[in-house]
């Protein structure tokens, strides 16, 4: 395995992402949504496609490490947008008390 394929599995999943958040539409919800479902990509169905039609081991290798950083990114991505809706929730309800 090269040493770089972890790397740029990682940027494709985080442009995955932004690419599903821009392109969500007007709603903040609708943007998660579509950001988390284009960034969690369908590693069965590339499985499948790289164990039938490559021989070398380092094709299955690399689309399993893609999908538990798939999984690490999209966790933590989903943890931190909770924090920053949180925080929101807490301007909003400081902005009306006063």
């Amino acid at each position: 395995m090269q040493t770089g394929a972890i790397l740029v599995c990682a940027v494709f999943i985080v442009f995955s992402f932004s690419v599903g958040y821009l392109l969500g539409g007007p709603g903040i919800d609708t943007q998660r949504v579509l950001g988390v479902g284009t960034a969690q990509r369908n590693f069965a169905a590339a499985l499948l496609v790289g164990t039938s039609n490559f021989d070398d081991p380092n094709v299955v290798s690399i689309i399993m490490v893609t999908s538990l950083l798939m999984l690490i990114i999209v966790l933590i991505a989903g943890q931190k947008f909770t924090e920053i809706q949180e925080e929101k929730i807490l301007e909003i309800d400081q902005v009306k008390v006063l």
